[in-house]
This record gives structure tokens, C-alpha cells and sequence, in this order.
């Protein structure tokens, strides 16, 4: 028996990103379109990773919707983020990932 494929990206996410400062600290306002193919996406997880150091991704927060508003992320900083499909067979490729300076 077959397995069902996990999600895929039909095309790599498209992003739409604005920036902003919130009292302070640091935000980021991320926008996605849902995959086309490979079942329903149940949720979507948000990972980060210091861009410079180049280390391992960490789960930033997971969305259950198309678009997250992260706070307290860490400013000065160049940040990588890319998002990762997930359903019940498993987490999907991840999108193409985003850089920023907060």
C-alpha cells in the first residue's frame, strides 16, 4: 500500500512581509499562500534560525491560519524564517525562507 505523500509546495511560498517595532520589541508580520497539493494542511510551523551562524531551525511558533504576527524576536540580529506545512501524514517541505533585520 502506497503512503500518501506529505504536503508539498506546489510553488515555493510566496511571502509578503512588513516589518515593525512594537513597544519596544522586536516583530514580524509573515503571510503565506497554503500549498495546492497534499492533502489539508492542519497547522503551519513557523521556524527561525540565526542567519550568520547558519545553525539548525528552531520552532519559532506554529499558525493555524495563513499569516502570524511573531513578537519578542530578537533585534539587531539578521533572522532567517521559512514555514512547514503540516498534516496528518507528516510535516511538508519547507517554504523558501525569508531574511530579516529587526
Amino acid at each position: 500500500m502506497d503512503a500518501k505523500p506529505l504536503l508539498r509546495w506546489k510553488h515555493r511560498v510566496r511571502w509578503v512581509i512588513s516589518l515593525s517595532e512594537a513597544r519596544g520589541k522586536g516583530r514580524i508580520d509573515l503571510t503565506w499562500e497554503k500549498p495546492t497539493d497534499g492533502g489539508k494542511v492542519a497547522a503551519y510551523k513557523i521556524k527561525c534560525r540565526e542567519h550568520a551562524t547558519g545553525t539548525t531551525w528552531s520552532n519559532a511558533d506554529t499558525a493555524m491560519e495563513t499569516a502570524i504576527i511573531l513578537t519578542g524576536q530578537q533585534q539587531g540580529k539578521e533572522l532567517e524564517f521559512c514555514v512547514v506545512a503540516v498534516n496528518k501524514a507528516g510535516e511538508g517541505m519547507a517554504s523558501n525562507t525569508v531574511t530579516a533585520v529587526l
